[in-house]
């Protein structure tokens, strides 16, 4: 018995955190009634409607036959099996490249406020994450078909989700000549799985790409200013003001050690990790709405605090107790003057629930109004 929980402690804390919260209904995104209306539309109509542009069919077809099957409680466990399929990955790049201290790297990520809301409610990012990091551990392994198929679930379960498979592709290319050949079949094979995931909204919008374009608002929303403050504020929430500042600190860190890591084996990899967090804050600048867009930056951040923190171990736990408190707990720098439509703010400091309080909280309000989502709410 002590063996068998040694060998797998992380999933079971896995299941530990995550378990008590798939019994709280869907969740709390407006999204997640719009991919359920969307199954019970098509039961019905047997027309294809996508549950938002630009459509995410893997994850709403996944999720419509289990909700069919269990509601929701099994798409619940859905999504926290694909949860798991992402520690397992990341727990097996982490170490194929010997990224130091792999466990408590990856107690982080589990301890993240959005990654475990995620991990627990009807929502198709994990879905993505799973898929774009099982394509990852697939090809490490040479297999360019399987991993191929995986890139196109990963994408048709979010779009988004191409910026991450495509960068582990280029850099798989780039880091093994030898499986080159592999990553072309698992690109064209990618290619062929994704586009096919979206010819059901090509047709729904009249076979034309104006369902790739996201709703984001009216422009009243996205002056510079605005959209500059959103995307600071809303990157510093989604870590929590503490983990920041010992983020920072780790940077200042990195500094002393780049040259060191640069001549090191794990060199490709630390390039490649800040160029994929350097990506989705890119992709953050262009749309800064849900934080939870970042999401896919977390586990190559992770990859960066492992590599830099190699010396100083003892900041590792530090993060972790900070991140978990961040759950429960959180310091607010800004309030906007109207949630989600914000065109202005009040500053200073408060002391407010953290993310997953906040979301249980959602949760339980909704489940007390007996909540029924239609398309025109």
């Amino acid at each position: 018995m002590f063996d068998f929980i040694k060998k797998y402690h992380l999933y079971l804390l896995a299941l530990v955190l995550y378990v008590p919260f798939i019994f709280l209904g869907y969740g709390s995104d407006m999204d997640t009634y719009r991919v359920l209306w969307m199954g019970q539309r098509f039961m019905t109509l047997l027309d294809y409607v996508p549950s938002r542009e630009p459509g995410f069919l893997v994850f709403e077809t996944v999720t419509n036959l289990l909700n069919l099957i269990g509601g929701s409680l099994l798409t619940n466990l859905g999504v926290l099996s694909m949860s798991l399929v992402v520690i397992y990955c990341f727990k097996q790049i982490l170490e194929h490249y010997q990224v130091p201290n792999p466990s408590l790297l990856i107690m982080i990520l589990m301890v993240q406020p959005y990654y475990w809301v995620n991990s627990t409610c009807t929502m198709d990012y994990l879905f993505a994450l799973g898929f774009s990091f099982l394509a990852f551990t697939l090809l490490l392994k040479g297999k360019g078909i399987f991993g191929g198929i995986a890139i196109g679930l990963a994408v048709g379960s979010r779009l988004s989700a191409g910026l991450t498979c495509a960068g582990i592709l280029l850099f798989l290319f780039i880091t093994l000549p030898q499986l080159r050949k592999q990553m072309i079949i698992a690109g064209f094979v990618a290619a062929v799985v994704g586009a096919t995931c979206y010819l059901p909204s090509a047709d729904f919008v009249g076979w034309n790409l104006r369902f790739l374009h996201p709703t984001v608002g009216d422009a009243e929303y996205w002056s510079f200013y605005l959209r500059f403050g959103r995307l600071v504020y809303k990157s510093i929430t989604f870590w929590s003001i503490p983990v920041v500042v010992g983020l920072v600190a780790a940077a200042a860190l990195g500094l002393g050690r780049l040259k060191a890591i640069l001549r090191s084996p794990q060199a490709g990899l630390f390039i490649f990790s800040a160029l994929m967090v350097a990506a989705y804050e890119a992709f953050y600048a262009y749309i800064p709405t849900e934080p939870t867009y970042l999401l896919p930056s977390v586990p190559f951040m992770l990859i960066l605090l492992g590599l830099i923190l190699k010396d100083k171990r003892w900041m590792l736990p530090v993060l972790v107790g900070l991140m978990l408190l961040s759950n429960f707990v959180a310091l607010e720098f800004a309030r906007p003057n109207v949630v989600n439509k914000a065109t202005s703010a009040e500053y200073g400091l408060w002391l407010v629930p953290g993310h997953l309080v906040e979301d249980v909280q959602a949760r339980s309000d909704m489940a007390a109004s007996h909540f029924h989502f239609t398309p025109t709410e």
